[in-house]
C-alpha cells in the first residue's frame, strides 16, 4: 500500500528540510493517510514487517483487530492449538483468525512501542444478544516471559471485567501448558486458576452447555462460564498517536 504524500519545496539555503514519509505504524495510521475502508494492510513495527487486518467501521475506527471467532459456521476454525501457531498466528485474517503472539508483542510491548494500547472485546452470543468492554493499557510481554498479559481496568461498555483473573498470567497452550489448564480448557489463553475467559476455546459447544469443567467460548460477566458464544472479537487502538 502506498501513502500520499504532500509535495513540500526544499530550501537548502534556510536549512528547511522536506518531512519523510513513514510507513504506517498500526491502523490509526490510515485514516491521515485517506484510507478510510477496512481491510488488510502492511505495518512496519520497530523494523519488523507485519500484516494485519483493520476495523474502520466501529466507532471511532482504526481498530486493529487480532482475533475473531464465528462458531455458528459448518467447520469454524480450531484454535485448540500448539504454541507456536499461536505465536505466528492462524486462519484467514479478516474471517476466523489469531494474529499471532509475536506481532502482538512487537506491537504493544513498551520496549518496542511508545504507543499504549486500549483493547476492545466485542461479544455475541446465539439469541442476537451483544456487548462490548473497553479496557485500558493492553501489553503483553516477549517469549521469555511466556507473552504475560498485562492489562488495565474496564473503562467502558456493558460486558463487564472477566480479565480479572488472568491479568499478570503466561499464554498457556495444548504443548506449553500451565498446570494442565490450556488441555482442561480446551484452547489456547492466558489461564488461571480464578479463570473466567476462554475466548479461545471449544468452538464445538453453541449456547448452553455442560460438561465436568467448562471449556467453551465464554465470558463469565455477558453470558457466564456455561454459555459458549457465537461470536467475539478482541481488537486494539493506541490511546495517543
Amino acid at each position: 500500500m502506498k501513502f500520499n504524500t504532500e509535495p513540500c519545496q526544499c530550501d537548502l539555503a534556510s536549512k528547511v528540510q522536506c518531512p519523510v514519509s513513514k510507513p504506517p505504524l498500526d491502523c490509526v495510521d490510515l485514516p491521515p493517510a485517506g484510507i478510510n475502508v477496512s481491510g488488510i494492510y502492511n505495518f512496519t513495527v520497530n523494523s519488523q514487517e507485519m500484516t494485519a487486518y483493520c476495523d474502520m467501521v466501529t466507532p471511532g475506527g482504526g481498530w486493529l483487530v487480532f482475533q475473531r471467532r464465528e462458531t455458528s459456521i459448518q467447520k469454524p476454525l480450531d484454535f485448540y492449538q500448539g504454541i507456536d501457531a499461536y505465536k505466528n498466528g492462524f486462519g484467514q485474517l479478516g474471517f476466523e483468525f489469531w494474529w499471532g503472539l509475536q506481532n502482538l508483542y512487537q506491537l504493544t510491548n513498551p520496549a518496542n512501542n511508545i504507543r499504549t494500547y486500549n483493547l476492545r472485546v466485542d461479544l455475541k452470543d446465539f439469541n442476537g444478544k451483544t456487548g462490548y468492554g473497553y479496557f485500558s493499557n493492553f501489553y503483553i510481554g516477549g517469549p521469555s516471559d511466556g507473552y504475560r498479559l498485562h492489562l488495565g481496568g474496564l473503562e467502558e461498555g456493558i460486558i463487564g471485567d472477566s480479565f480479572i483473573g488472568i491479568k499478570n498470567m503466561m499464554f498457556c497452550t495444548r504443548d506449553a501448558d500451565c498446570n494442565n489448564m490450556a488441555a482442561t480448557h480446551h484452547g489456547g489463553w492466558w489461564y488461571s486458576d480464578d479463570t473466567r475467559s476462554n475466548l479461545n476455546g471449544n468452538g464445538t459447544h453453541q449456547g448452553n452447555y455442560s460438561g465436568d469443567v467448562p471449556d467453551g467460548v465464554y465470558y463469565e460477566t455477558f453470558r457466564g462460564i456455561w454459555y459458549s458464544l457465537e461470536s467475539t472479537r478482541m481488537a486494539l487502538k493506541p490511546l495517543h498517536t
